[in-house]
């Protein structure tokens, strides 16, 4: 299994005294945002591959390819390479 990296902040470049750009502080922060938002969004992807990688084994181990449980379906898929889908399903008579 892969190490998690620890992400270390960078300080910032330094400039030359009258070569510096102008500060924006507004896009500085929106842009640190941005980048924890989608560095944390990629550790999820990372977690979500780890746990389906575990419900494979699971189906795989039980022999199931179906599996239904209080109002979700699971599907083991074997195409190419095994896949497992789970739907939220509808109750009878919704709307949504």
């Amino acid at each position: 299994m892969a190490k998690k990296r620890v992400r270390v902040p960078k300080e910032s470049q330094s400039y030359i005294d009258g070569t510096a750009p102008p500060k924006i502080p507004e896009i500085e922060k929106a842009a640190v945002k941005y980048v924890n938002y989608r560095d944390s969004r990629m550790e999820a992807g990372e977690e979500e591959v780890r746990l389906k990688v575990k419900l494979i084994s699971i189906m795989k181990e039980h022999q199931i390819t179906e599996y239904n449980f209080d109002g979700f379906m699971v599907q083991l898929n074997h195409v190419d390479e095994d896949t497992v889908k789970v739907k939220k399903l509808r109750a009878a008579g919704s709307d949504e």
